[in-house]
């Protein structure tokens, strides 16, 4: 990893003073964007409850999901649980310390979220309930196409506005490393879909 590759596609939040200076503000931010950061201005209060729903509740649903799927009632559980509940709980495994300091901290925007997760939750239960084929699969279609084009936000702020193509090569096949050629490397958390 060279220089500010880390932070590639890091958010640096700034709190704004009631007062600040224009080059303190400057300075600070010249700083993280050199290291590749985007930064952001906003209030404490709107951080806190952005963080409660895309950070906060993932952690509270992770957590809630391993105590409900491992909780010894069901004997070899722990057998049938594949790579989707590896990866749905992976934040689970966290620090408690550190997270009990968070939520405690942060609970009235916790309990905000949570709110919402469980008002979603029971829509989707009635969908299940009732057998609503096509309900289901709205509710299915919509979260995939909010996470496909979070997953396209955050590839188009790592990799800019390239385009690309997906090839598959057999094995022992060399790579054509033409001109026109790149080879994008991505994450397992947002990989195109497909």
């Amino acid at each position: 990893m060279h220089g500010g590759s880390y932070f590639v596609v890091q958010y640096v939040l700034l709190r704004p003073l009631p007062k600040p200076t224009g080059t303190a503000l400057c300075n600070v931010k010249s700083f993280w964007q050199a290291l590749g950061a985007t930064t952001l201005e906003m209030p404490p209060y709107i951080h806190d409850r952005l963080v409660a729903y895309g950070s906060h509740l993932p952690h509270v649903t992770a957590v809630s999901l391993v105590r409900t799927v491992l909780n010894g009632k069901r004997n070899q559980q722990e057998y049938l649980c594949a790579s989707g509940f590896r990866d749905s709980t992976r934040v689970a495994s966290s620090s408690d310390q550190m997270w009990c300091d968070i939520l405690a901290t942060n609970n009235k925007n916790v309990i905000k979220a949570i709110d919402d997760f469980i008002r979603e939750l029971r829509r989707f239960r009635t969908a299940i309930a009732k057998g609503d084929r096509c309900a289901i699969g709205r509710f299915l279609n919509k979260a995939k196409q909010q996470r496909d084009n979070w997953c396209l936000l955050k590839r188009k702020k790592l990799y800019g506005n390239l385009l690309y193509s997906v090839t598959t090569r057999r094995p022992n096949q060399k790579l054509n490393t033409g001109k026109n050629n790149l080879l994008i490397v991505l994450s397992n958390s947002c990989e195109p879909p497909g």
